[in-house]
This record gives C-alpha cells, sequence and structure tokens, in this order.
C-alpha cells in the first residue's frame, strides 16, 4: 500500500510526526520510531479523532493506541515536502515495547498552527 504526506505535523531534524493519506482520503498518523531508526510506524486513524489531537483534546499515545490494529503498517522513507509518496509494509508487532509509542499527554503543539 502507498500513501502520501499531507502536512507534517512536529518537527525535529527530520519529520517526527506527520499525516499522511491515502489514494481513497483515508487519514493516517506517522510517528518516527525510536533514534537512530528511519523507520516509521503509521497508523490509520478516523478523521475525527486525528482532529480531536490537533485541537489538542486528545495526546498521541491514546490517538495511536486507538488506531485498528489491521490498519498499522511501517515505513522508511522519509518525507520531505508534502505529497511525497511512501511505500509501507504491513505492522504486525504489539505497539507495546515497539520504541513507537510516546509517552502520556504528548500532545502537537503545532497542530493548531497548521489546520
Amino acid at each position: 500500500m502507498s500513501i502520501r504526506h499531507f502536512r507534517t505535523l512536529v518537527y525535529y531534524d527530520a519529520p517526527q510526526v506527520f499525516e499522511a493519506r491515502d489514494e481513497i482520503g483515508g487519514h493516517y498518523i506517522a510517528v518516527l520510531g525510536a533514534p537512530g531508526r528511519v523507520l516509521y510506524l503509521v497508523a490509520g486513524v478516523a478523521p475525527a479523532l486525528l482532529q480531536e489531537f490537533c485541537a489538542g483534546r486528545m495526546d498521541l499515545l491514546d490517538l495511536m493506541l486507538g488506531s485498528d490494529p489491521g490498519a498499522r503498517y511501517t515505513t522508511t522513507t522519509t518525507p520531505f515536502a508534502n505529497d511525497t509518496e511512501l511505500e509501507t509494509e504491513p505492522f504486525r508487532e504489539a505497539l507495546e515495547g515497539s520504541g513507537f509509542l510516546p509517552g502520556p499527554g504528548s500532545s502537537c503543539p503545532t497542530c493548531r498552527l497548521l489546520t
């Protein structure tokens, strides 16, 4: 499956958290894994939940844990511009202990500036 980078939500030396879309308009959130790894966890999320996250009413941990396990993927492509195409592979591990989960209370302070 391929998705396209839509907007970067958190940036530090490279996109840390970004939003992506698939060819039919499905919404995804991507989170960079452990430091030193160029591997993103890409999770399908409901548009309403993504909006809650961007408004600061939901933290990133809850957004990731609430994603559908069947709609989780990984990508090794780092997007540097909008519309970057990203090839994905299915993610079949447990989220806990995977290195992708942020701490409780992680929010997206820049989202409100980008919406």
